[in-house]
């Protein structure tokens, strides 16, 4: 019976954390999500100071986001949302219109990647 019960709770530590696992990640990419898409209308409007205000909390919100992810999701992708970050920082003070929502896109595109590919499921697993 001791045995059954310590399997027990290990099979219930693992189910957890799985589920844990599962609603960090999509809690962090709707945020980044949600940063990116304010970026994105803001730079359809031409509002350039919104636009700068708006790379601002991105940049924040990357810096409290990617340690998090760094434990669940690849490292390719999380260094390129790093890279086009800095080049989105790069078009918005250049008020290079088509460049940043080209890069702001990219963004958006890469954090529902992330969701996507690391989420659970029989999809991801087999």
């Amino acid at each position: 019976m001791r045995t059954f019960s310590i399997a027990l709770v290990i099979f219930l530590l693992l189910f957890g954390s799985f589920f844990l696992y599962d609603s960090t990640l999509k809690k962090e990419s709707a945020t980044m999500l949600e940063v990116a898409e304010k970026l994105h209308n803001a730079a359809d409007a031409e509002n350039w100071e919104d636009v700068k205000k708006s790379v601002d909390n991105l940049e924040k919100a990357w810096e409290k986001t990617s340690p998090r992810l760094a434990a669940i999701a690849e490292h390719d992708i999380l260094h390129e949302i790093m890279l086009e970050t800095m080049s989105a920082r790069a078009f918005a003070e250049n008020y290079e219109k088509p460049e940043l929502l080209a890069s702001v896109m990219h963004l958006e595109a890469l954090f529902r990647h992330i969701a996507e590919q690391e989420e659970l499921s029989l999809e991801n697993i087999l």
